[in-house]
């Protein structure tokens, strides 16, 4: 039965358990004290306090970790932060339209726009032209100080590697829902059904098992979309 506990916390949970550390929770579980002996430890949201406050602000920034990457040539996706036109009082307007309309143009194929800072896949959209921008753009400025702007790219996988002190600890696997349609389950039948996936858009493309079977249709979400 499930808990309602995050993974997170969970996690943090098992591993104090087997080494003899006492475990807190307050503010509803998003704020973990962790305490053995004299000494004590605190972990807030999905952060264990192993990097520095500079280094956690940039990791949050999309646009900020693009330029540090790019800077120590590391081979990364570009993005390009806006500020909302709301942060115009403490900073020189810089004609931010003019610059998006710009990288829509420079990418043919589309841009992915969505809010500069967090994660979770939230207010993401694929843009292909300028009416498109501008909803998007709009929807995000209403509730976020900034928004990022990257090429849209066709990848194979995706993949996060965890480093602590420099060595990779864990590699992860994002894996996304896929839905497999046949002659006898066609995709109109569970399309109609109450289905969303949050922050993806889902494509179609031939199963290359081709053979006199039906042939099948797996549909994947599409990374960078929204439905």
């Amino acid at each position: 039965m499930s808990t309602g506990e995050r993974a997170f916390v969970s996690a943090v949970r098992k591993y104090c358990a087997s080494h003899g550390i006492d475990v807190e929770l307050k503010a509803q579980g998003w704020l973990i004290a962790m305490e053995r002996g004299s000494k004590r430890r605190f972990a807030f949201g999905y952060d264990l306090g192993l990097n520095s406050a500079v280094a956690h602000r940039i990791a949050n920034d999309k646009a900020a970790t693009a330029d540090v990457l790019e800077m120590c040539g590391i081979p990364c996706v570009p993005h390009t932060a806006f500020l909302s036109p709301r942060m115009y009082k403490y900073i020189v307007p810089t004609g931010a339209w003019t610059a998006m309309l710009d990288l829509l143009q420079q990418n043919p194929q589309g841009i992915v726009v969505k809010p500069n800072e967090g994660t979770g896949g939230i207010a993401v959209f694929r843009v292909r032209t300028e009416p498109e921008l501008e909803v998007a753009a709009n929807e995000i400025f209403a509730s976020e100080r900034s928004l990022a702007i990257s090429p849209y790219l066709e990848i194979e996988d995706e993949v996060r590697v965890v480093l602590i002190d420099e060595r990779p600890i864990v590699v992860l696997s994002k894996n996304r829902p896929a839905v497999l349609a046949t002659a006898s389950a066609p995709f109109w039948n569970w399309r109609s059904q109450p289905f969303r996936l949050s922050g993806c858009r889902l494509s179609c493309r031939a199963s290359p098992e081709i053979s006199a079977k039906p042939r099948s249709t797996r549909c994947r979400p599409r990374a960078g979309a929204m439905p």
